[in-house]
């Protein structure tokens, strides 16, 4: 390495001291140790200096819309400081851990929470699949014609939310798991038209889609959209803007008491007047031929756009009807993406594989010849089970037609031509711990409590649901093979074997305090990450979240053991029911929940202000002014809970036209019972 300054051993010992902070002084004594280097301490000063500054502009610009410095000396600067460290590796890998691009949030968190939940969007492959869909609004708004419907083309990109207030852009983030996404902030600045700044000082929030440009495409990627994807997250905002990212906004929210728009198209109109770029192909139309007719010219005429397009999006134009249809836990009851067919290729089964599950089930998974599909490359597919591998009747060396299930999930649609005459031969024993495997129904299961496949998967979805970074499934499968974990709770006490953590080969002192600072970050999370987190069986975030709204704490689910009332939660049904009781019925599995209740801070659900906070409802007979889909959201948002069926445990029985024999046993259990009038009074 070439320095500027040559310093004596003493000389460089008192820099040391007196100019490196306690962190840097860890990473500048790993370095020296694993390379033998020797860096220059003035130089290293000078920068991170220099990075003091750019910090104090960011968090000034980001965090309190105050532009300290013209947008011109920033860049200078910030250009100035990454060509002083991209050519020195040692500089690079001391700077890095505490080089932040951006400003970070005033939170301590990387990630932002978003204001609504960016959710995704139900798919349909067909005009029937459409038609129905439609069908369903107009049942649900109780209207007998079709809405009007705004269609605008499907950008295969990455989904960004960006806010601004008082002017600036405050944040920008990626839609991560829908309720929260990484903070993309400097990065989104480097991408071609964003506004750093807009001509309304309200609070407004622009969503869209970063895309690449067709031929653009580097090496390393398989697609435009993971190409995206991976540019707005570089550490370094310079890689990004060389990277010449575009992107539409396909909604606007301005939060203001009373909304400024009637209309989603009225919405993408001021966005349009505020500087973001829109898509301008879009058409309006409650005719479902003009909107097939649309449909098909968007697929025609696609390949000559610079970009991708996978379908066209439908939305209800009208907002206060996108507010009544509201939202399942997944998508939008208001949008629907009409996707084009997925495109499908011919490939070669070249063995057959069956992997466990968190949950003991075995899933046969097809190993093909490497092929490329829809820019990815395809090596597995899943048979799901053996009621599809009957079906396929599938053998080693056949060919086979595959596409992408919704453009994502490789699937295996038949076989093309057989060339084995034997199909797939099935498992006795679990592929991991050779315990006898038992059938439920078109599923084989390990039922081995001891099975270290399954506690890996268990370990790893733990780790993936709480976001705790360097726990990948090889590190978990090394930890368990050497004995550092045996159950879920053992994650927390990984700290306390960094010593035996360093003894690894692979697993040097950076990464070790890495990952017991993301392991100490995760200690604080909600009740129903946590219920999710477990990994029971069929029990899904939707399903974790109603719970965690029904019981105040983790220790009166565990010890709610009866199925029929669990059951009666709405949205939990028997099935759902019987795997909870289940579950908790296991002596171990208590432990260790009870084990992580001690390690972890759950947040306790925030109280709301309703006279129906807290309380059971059951609605019965049919209601007048809305449908019963919306008022169990309305007892949801008020903090209620709606339940199935009636049982002494109910608080409110809330009868509507027609209502039956529930009355007369509301009566007898003396629960309090409400016309729909009483109940508005009620919510309001």
């Amino acid at each position: 390495m070439q320095n500027d300054l040559i310093l004596t051993d003493q000389k460089r010992l008192q820099l040391y001291n007196q100019y490196l902070t306690s962190e840097m002084r860890e990473v500048f004594s790993d370095t020296l140790r694993k390379t033998g280097s020797v860096l220059d301490v003035e130089k290293i000063y000078s920068l991170t200096k220099t990075l003091d500054q750019i910090t104090d502009y960011n968090n000034a610009y980001y965090n309190d819309n105050i532009s300290i410095i013209s947008d011109a000396e920033y860049d200078s600067i910030f250009r100035s400081f990454i060509i002083k460290i991209e050519d020195d590796p040692n500089l690079a890998i001391l700077i890095a851990p505490i080089m932040h691009p951006g400003a970070k949030p005033k939170t301590t968190s990387c990630r932002i929470q978003h204001m609504i939940p960016m959710l995704s969007l139900q798919n349909a492959f067909s005009n029937k699949e459409i038609g129905v869909f439609l069908r369903q609004v107009q049942r649900f708004l109780q209207i007998a014609e079709i809405p009007e419907i705004s269609a605008e083309p499907k950008i295969d990109g990455m989904s960004f939310s960006a806010v601004y207030q008082n002017g600036k852009l405050k944040y920008a983030s990626t839609r991560g798991n829908g309720i929260e996404g990484e903070n993309i902030t400097a990065n989104f600045l480097q991408v071609n038209h964003v506004p750093k700044n807009i001509n309304y000082k309200g609070l407004v929030e622009v969503r869209g889609e970063i895309y690449a440009l067709l031929g653009t495409l580097q090496s390393g990627f398989s697609n435009l959209r993971n190409y995206a994807s991976g540019s707005i997250r570089q550490l370094d905002p310079v890689v990004t803007a060389d990277r010449n990212l575009y992107y539409f906004v396909y909604q606007c929210f301005s939060y203001l008491e009373g909304s400024l728009f009637r209309t989603h198209t009225e919405s993408l109109n001021f966005a349009r007047d505020l500087g973001f770029i829109v898509n301008s192909n879009t058409i309006v139309s409650n005719n479902l031929e003009d909107l097939f007719n649309f449909y098909n010219e968007v697929l025609n005429t696609r390949s000559m756009l610079d970009y991708e397009v996978d379908g066209v999006v439908y939305k209800i134009n009208n907002l206060s009807l996108q507010k009544r249809l509201d939202s399942t836990n997944h998508h939008p009851r208001w949008a629907i993406a009409h996707k084009f067919k997925s495109p499908e290729t011919i490939t070669v089964v070249n063995d057959v594989e069956f992997s466990v599950s968190r949950t003991g089930k075995i899933t046969p998974v097809a190993i093909l010849e490497p092929v490329n599909l829809g820019g990815i490359v395809i090596s597995r597919a899943s048979l799901y089970n053996l009621d599809e591998i009957q079906r396929l009747q599938i053998g080693i060396g056949d060919e086979v037609i595959i596409k992408r299930a919704g453009e994502v999930i490789p699937k295996i649609v038949s076989v093309q031509t057989k060339h084995n005459t034997d199909t797939v031969e099935i498992p006795k024993y679990c592929p991991s711990c050779l315990h006898t495997l038992t059938q439920e129904g078109p599923f084989l299961k390990c039922i081995n409590g001891n099975c270290t496949e399954i506690l890996k998967m268990q370990i790893y979805h733990f780790v993936s649901v709480l976001n705790i970074e360097g726990l990948g499934k090889k590190t978990i499968a090394i930890f368990v093979e050497k004995g550092l974990l045996g159950k879920v709770s053992d994650i927390f006490s990984l700290y306390y074997k960094r010593e035996q953590m360093l003894q690894l080969l692979g697993f040097g002192e950076k990464a070790v305090d890495s990952l017991c600072s993301n392991i100490a970050d995760s200690r604080t999370v909600k009740l129903e990450t946590l219920i999710y987190a477990l990994g029971i069986e069929n029990v899904g975030q939707s399903h974790a979240r109603t719970l965690a709204k029904h019981f105040q704490s983790i220790e009166q689910l565990i010890e709610y053991s009866n199925v029929t009332e669990l059951s009666n939660i709405n949205n939990i049904g028997v099935n759902i029911a019987r795997n909870i009781v289940c579950f908790f019925s296991i002596q171990a599995n208590i432990d260790t929940v009870r084990t992580l209740h001690s390690v972890l801070t759950i947040q306790q659900n925030e109280k709301i202000d309703s006279l129906i906070s807290g309380k059971k409802i059951l609605f019965t007979g049919i209601l007048r002014s809305m449908t019963r889909i919306e008022a169990k959201n309305i007892t949801e948002k008020k903090g209620g809970c709606v339940v199935n069926s009636i049982s002494k445990n109910i608080d409110y029985l809330i009868c509507g036209d027609k209502s039956g024999s529930k009355i007369q046993r509301a009566k007898e259990l003396g629960i309090k019972i409400l016309n729909e009038d009483e109940w508005y009074k009620l919510i309001e």
